[in-house]
């Protein structure tokens, strides 16, 4: 079948109606406007006006909608980084994330992608408590989506598989993260789920804690880890083998944490084996 190309005049609509679509807002003094003014007026001329809406404002309800949508996905994706900002400053935050890191993919699940590259290189942004909540949000987001697959079983080895165990790499689940916040972000974000008011004010407070979030079904759970569990679970996670792991953690251990790691690591593995943190290793 011979190829027929469309007639320039439509292509070049079509790419002013692309252009009007994805136009920014503008923000200033605590409002958002439209730019109907910059909308191209060969293309204002061109929309039929329809009950009490001219060309131009046909082309702004389209733009507005397009925003609306964008905008309230990231705010769904980042539900506590908007609480700390409000929702104008984070409306504000994921337009000028959009002007450098425009969407590509048909999924809007995939629209938040280069979120954390964006705000580690924003000064105007990427203050650290952002990008701790930022960070969060984030794991919420990739572990709930993740697959969750047949938990490890120690009772299924054979005695030989279980001796060479601490020589091989474990393997987490997907829906597995640690995190490290220095303000109280988890009981923050905990607090947003439990009121789930999307303009909660929220006010952090300043303390380091190491947490591991996992997922089980469709409920997820925060384990609050001491200094020695978080640093023995990051080694693992990074793919250390549990020998190399323990040994370098004896290195730079005090003797109390080393008295810590002694006493209760079997008790720690019974019971992150039993929260099926751990899954099987590939063959």
């Amino acid at each position: 079948m011979r190829q027929v190309d469309p007639p320039p005049a439509l292509v070049e609509m079509q790419r002013q109606f692309g252009e009007v679509l994805t136009m920014p807002f503008w923000f200033q003094d605590g409002k958002v406007r439209r730019q109907i003014g910059a909308y191209p007026p060969e293309l204002v001329r061109r929309m039929v006006p329809r009950a009490q809406l001219t060309g131009r404002k046909r082309l702004a309800v389209y733009n507005r909608q397009y925003w609306y949508r964008i905008l309230n996905t990231l705010q769904g994706d980042f539900p506590l980084l908007t609480a700390l900002l409000t929702a104008y400053r984070f409306n504000q935050l994921a337009t000028a994330y959009l002007g450098k890191f425009p969407s590509t993919h048909p999924s809007l699940q995939e629209l938040a992608h280069g979120w954390n590259d964006f705000l580690s290189r924003e000064s105007e942004w990427g203050q650290s408590l952002y990008r701790q909540a930022a960070e969060l949000d984030t794991i919420y987001r990739k572990a709930l989506r993740a697959e969750e697959v047949e938990a490890f079983n120690p009772a299924l080895l054979s005695e030989n598989d279980l001796e060479k165990l601490p020589q091989q790499p474990l393997r987490f689940q997907e829906t597995f993260a640690l995190f490290t916040e220095d303000w109280n972000l988890v009981e923050c974000r905990l607090s947003l789920e439990r009121t789930a008011k999307s303009e909660q004010s929220i006010t952090p407070r300043y303390g380091r804690s190491h947490w591991a979030f996992y997922r089980e079904a469709s409920r997820h759970h925060w384990v609050k880890l001491t200094p020695v569990q978080f640093s023995l679970l990051s080694l693992l996670h990074s793919g250390e083998t549990l020998e190399v792991a323990l040994s370098r953690i004896s290195d730079r251990s005090s003797e109390a944490e080393l008295e810590e790691l002694q006493g209760n690591i079997a008790a720690w593995f019974s019971q992150w084996v039993a929260w099926k943190w751990f899954a099987p290793n590939r063959i």
